[in-house]
């Protein structure tokens, strides 16, 4: 199979860019990120922090998708190509970057061509926003199927 993504767009936390090689699992999540995340920095901790809630971790379980500039954004149907159906949450990415054609609500979860989505603002937005976090952990509650706390 031809891989569709490039280490140029795909930064991974400690994963194969390959993820359909021999031996590697799917992602249980994918998470799409407008810009850079240094696995040092706030956005990233935070990112992890997000996860953490409901039992998924970035370095395990998660295809991090970091999106340097709109030309190099993955289309959709590459991604359906290379996983199955699985949470996509998208941080500061809209619907058009990935050649998607609808108007979600942000920090809404819904199921769309078998993969289940929130959109959501930037992480740095995100973190000093207790608001948006509250809508976020609301959704991502929906979406993991958490219905407890």
């Amino acid at each position: 199979m031809t891989h569709l993504f490039t280490t140029s767009i795909i930064k991974t936390a400690k994963r194969s860019t390959e993820i359909d090689a021999p031996g590697n699992s799917q992602p249980s999540c994918v998470v799409l990120n407008s810009g850079l995340l240094p696995e040092d920095g706030p956005a990233y901790q935070f990112l992890g922090k997000i996860l953490r809630a409901v039992d998924v971790s970035l370095e395990k379980d998660t295809l991090l998708l970091q999106i340097e500039t709109q030309e190099k954004a993955p289309q959709f149907i590459q991604l359906k190509s290379e996983i199955s159906p699985c949470p996509v949450l998208c941080f500061g990415i809209r619907p058009e970057v990935l050649n998607l054609h609808m108007n979600p609500l942000p920090f809404l979860a819904f199921r769309f061509l078998e993969f289940d989505w929130i959109f959501s603002d930037s992480l740095d937005v995100l973190e000093k926003d207790v608001k948006k976090k509250k809508l976020l952990w609301d959704a991502m509650k929906v979406l993991f199927r958490r219905d407890s706390e």
